[in-house]
């Protein structure tokens, strides 16, 4: 396979200016730019399911840019796994910031129009487009961190608006080698309390990705994969503790999958981290407009 850097050789940070104007070599380099983007992205996602670093990398990516398809995230992380902000060329010098002479853009797909396919359903053809990151330009800002929650917060925040309910102390209810319990009967996820915090939110949130996919019954591969996963996800995106996350060899059924495939599982584990961060992020809303009347 080829290297990142040969698929995409071209394109500098420097604007060019071409005279006279080529539209048809314009369309042509832009038609296979993004021919070579789709061909990286079932290539890493291959690479994605058949080794746990590479499938950890991808997760970093997504947690950090969660609002990016799957295939741009992989994009990213197939080009620069460490980015954590970015912008095309444009934006940046908008907004006063310069791109580094000889940097060479990350290359990602951006919806453009709609067109009927033979079958009369309707698809939507995508534009390859170069972003940099930040650690690209002059800008002396950096991602600022990560802010630091209560823990019995966070984890109440963690069931807000959840399809079950959360039983602390569950003991009875929960097996030894775990430390919450999704009951699918009774809609119920049992929790220890006399476990690390850290590993608390993270097995709760195990188990409520089940309790989400049993809501929304999607056709999973590998359910423990897709927990664990949107687990991670949401571990990462609190700054929690990720050494528990350990898939090597991943689940046989996921290594032999085709990338389609492979895509539609990374999907499934970004929508349902999804679900549960804006049900987070809505419950913590609400709780700082209840302090903010409290204080007038």
């Amino acid at each position: 396979m080829n290297t990142v850097e040969e698929i995409f050789e071209s394109g500098k940070a420097e604007e060019l200016s071409i005279d006279p104007f080529d539209v048809e070599e314009w369309a042509a380099n832009k038609k296979a730019e993004r021919e070579q983007a789709y061909s990286l992205i079932a290539a890493m996602a291959k690479s994605v399911a058949t080794h746990g670093d590479k499938l950890k990398s991808y997760l970093d990516v997504q947690s950090r840019f969660n609002k990016y398809s799957v295939g741009n995230a992989l994009l990213i992380t197939s080009q620069m796994p460490n980015a954590t902000r970015l912008a095309d060329y444009k934006t940046w010098k908008d907004a006063g910031v310069h791109v580094k002479k000889g940097e060479t853009g990350i290359v990602v797909l951006e919806p453009g129009k709609e067109y009927t396919r033979a079958d009369g359903s309707t698809g939507v053809s995508y534009n390859s487009k170069r972003v940099f990151d930040i650690s690209q330009t002059d800008s002396e800002k950096h991602p600022g961190s990560v802010e630091k929650y209560d823990m019995r917060f966070l984890i109440k925040m963690l069931i807000n608006d959840a399809p079950c309910r959360l039983l602390i102390d569950g003991q009875d209810k929960v097996p030894e080698d775990k430390r919450a319990f999704y009951d699918s009967e009774t809609k119920t996820i049992f929790a220890r309390s006399d476990e690390d915090p850290d590993l608390i939110f993270k097995d709760i949130a195990r188990e409520l990705a089940l309790a989400h996919l049993d809501r929304e019954k999607q056709d999973v591969l590998d359910r423990d994969l897709i927990a664990d996963c949107t687990a991670y996800m949401l571990c990462k995106r609190f700054n929690l503790s990720l050494e528990w996350f350990d898939y090597d060899p991943l689940p046989e059924n996921f290594r032999t999958a085709d990338d389609k495939e492979v895509r539609k599982q990374l999907g499934i584990m970004r929508d349902t981290a999804n679900t549960i961060l804006s049900d987070m992020q809505r419950g913590m809303e609400k709780q700082k407009e209840a302090a903010e009347r409290d204080e007038r």
